[in-house]
């Protein structure tokens, strides 16, 4: 599915059908979009295989991760030589290598135990899903597969009845006798969007979906 597509089924689903002066802009989709786009793709990532890393130019054994980087799943050097992870121990005295045998991940960066002496480091990695280059980009082609396409609807319906919401709740605070707003008629709505959304993510991890992330993307 392209951007463009993406857009105009939002457009339908919300009744938003004025093309030539639409409620909701491409600018403001994009961004409900990149919000879904970042919530899905910690479910449902994107699998990155034998991607290079590029060395720091102060120290031979640090490596920039890619922007879109969520979590490793195979670190090697030199190619088809898998690297374990390093674990802090207490007492435990590291010892000089030879060659690279451990990899540690702190922030934006890959360390290794070990100056790889020229030794390209490869990184398969679960990412961010892509996004358009611009609100603009309609030839851009989402990369989650079709199933996840759904996902991504109900999130971004989800934020545009939340932002409907807040604008009524904002008129009726000032209307006289109305300052209970429990009543709110658009409440349901995106409760129901945000539920339904949740659902189909526990339906597709075959279990409960857990609120806290082992890592989050930065």
């Amino acid at each position: 599915m392209h951007w463009d597509e993406f857009v105009s089924a939002i457009r339908t689903d919300m009744n938003d059908n004025n093309t030539a002066s639409p409620k909701y802009s491409n600018a403001l989709l994009y961004g409900y979009f990149r919000s879904a786009i970042y919530d899905v793709s910690m479910y449902f990532p994107r699998r990155f295989d034998h991607i290079v890393l590029e060395v720091d130019p102060g120290d031979a054994k640090k490596f920039a991760l890619p922007s879109d980087f969520i979590e490793e799943i195979v670190v090697e050097c030199p190619e088809d030589t898998a690297l374990s992870e390093r674990r802090t121990r207490p007492g435990y005295k590291r010892t000089p290598a030879n060659r690279p045998l451990l990899y540690e991940i702190s922030g934006d960066h890959l360390y290794l135990d070990a100056d790889p002496g020229g030794s390209a480091v490869l990184l398969t990695y679960n990412g961010v899903h892509g996004l358009p280059a611009s609100p603009e980009d309609t030839a851009f082609t989402v990369t989650n597969p079709d199933r996840d396409i759904e996902l991504l609807s109900l999130y971004v319906k989800a934020l545009i009845n939340q932002r409907e919401r807040t604008k009524q709740a904002s008129l009726d605070r000032f209307k006289l006798g109305s300052s209970d707003r429990q009543d709110n008629p658009i409440a349901p709505e995106v409760t129901d969007y945000f539920a339904e959304y949740r659902e189909k993510i526990a339906d597709r991890s075959g279990g409960a979906v857990f609120l806290q992330r082992t890592r989050k993307y930065r």
